[in-house]
């Protein structure tokens, strides 16, 4: 079955989402920034073949129907919160968790809110928020590669920073990606407010401190 786009509702808004497979455990698949569930593409045909049946939403602030104002509207539990609420409009009780990057944040976010929902977690690139953050703090080279997230915390600068030169930042970011997958990105992060949506991720995720304590 090849792979397919569906809107959900979910959390009162309205999610862009990537399905394969028609049978099977389910799948939740979550990207990092600055992407989109195109990321996935390649992934999920393979995991159809291998018996499951998969989702991969573009997050709160990357659909245009799920892009809310204001920074207090990107706190990890309300990643966790869209996460679940997705599930429950697919249908599905427990599944498997995969994510990437700010992905990752969300799939941890999501495992500590409500672990009874999710029958195994797999985080790429991204360890437990509060090991990442002890890092920041406590390892000078760790601090030295993280400097971008206050970089990117900073409501304006980082938006016309990245937006310059016909978005010439992020372009620089996808050097490694095809020429679709760049296309498909610009496709969303041109759209009016996406950008910030998608930087308010760095920008909420400190009003929620539990999360952030190493388990």
């Amino acid at each position: 079955m090849p792979t397919t786009h569906r809107e959900l509702v979910a959390n009162n808004m309205t999610f862009r989402c990537r399905f394969a497979g028609g049978s099977g455990e389910p799948v939740i698949l979550l990207h990092g920034f600055p992407e989109t569930s195109h990321m996935w593409v390649d992934l999920l045909p393979r995991l159809e073949a291998a018996g499951y049946r998969c989702m991969a939403p573009d997050q709160r602030g990357y659909s245009p129907g799920a892009r809310p104002d204001g920074i207090q509207n990107y706190r990890y539990e309300d990643m966790a919160s869209d996460v679940i609420a997705l599930a429950d409009a697919w249908g599905v009780d427990k599944f498997h968790l995969v994510g990437h990057d700010w992905g990752a944040g969300a799939g941890w976010s999501a495992v500590a809110l409500y672990p009874e929902r999710i029958v195994s977690w797999s985080a790429l690139s991204v360890p437990h928020v509060g090991a990442f953050g002890r890092a920041i703090r406590e390892d000078a080279d760790q601090a030295q590669r993280s400097t971008y997230v206050t970089f990117f915390q900073d409501p304006g600068v980082a938006e016309a920073a990245l937006s310059a030169n016909d978005f010439a930042g992020l372009k620089n970011i996808w050097s490694a990606s095809s020429e679709e997958e760049r296309r498909e990105y610009l496709s969303v992060f041109t759209q009016p407010g996406a950008l910030t949506g998608a930087l308010n991720w760095y920008r909420g995720s400190g009003r929620h401190r539990t999360l952030r304590r190493v388990r």
